[in-house]
């Protein structure tokens, strides 16, 4: 299943929650500024926390107001964020949990 989402955004804030979706069984995806120069994908992979982050470039302020295309690209093979023409990819088989997910493993990357 090969599936998009796209989405702008614009802030003045050092962290925020661009967005957070997820499902009956506690499957999820969120998307959020870490730092003003640090954007996150974390999501789960079965039971297992996963992420990538995009740095921003030459110092550059993700949080100086300016705005942002985000783009979270899944194909078989991987997931992939792209912020302008910046890329991070978790790569293999994306596994949903098909029951309610008790408890998670490995980091949370900053969960919010």
């Amino acid at each position: 299943l090969n599936t998009s989402m796209v989405f702008s955004v614009r802030t003045d804030q050092k962290r925020a929650l661009f967005v957070y979706a997820h499902d009956q069984f506690d499957n999820f995806l969120q998307v959020h500024l870490e730092n003003e120069y640090k954007i996150v994908l974390t999501l789960n992979n079965g039971t297992k926390v996963v992420n990538c982050a995009i740095y921003s470039e030459d110092s550059t302020e993700f949080s100086n107001m300016r705005w942002l295309q985000i783009l979270i690209e899944q194909t078989s093979e991987r997931i992939s964020l792209h912020v302008d023409d910046a890329v991070c990819e978790l790569t293999g088989p994306h596994v949903l949990a098909d029951s309610i997910i008790e408890f998670y493993t490995g980091e949370s990357g900053g969960c919010y």
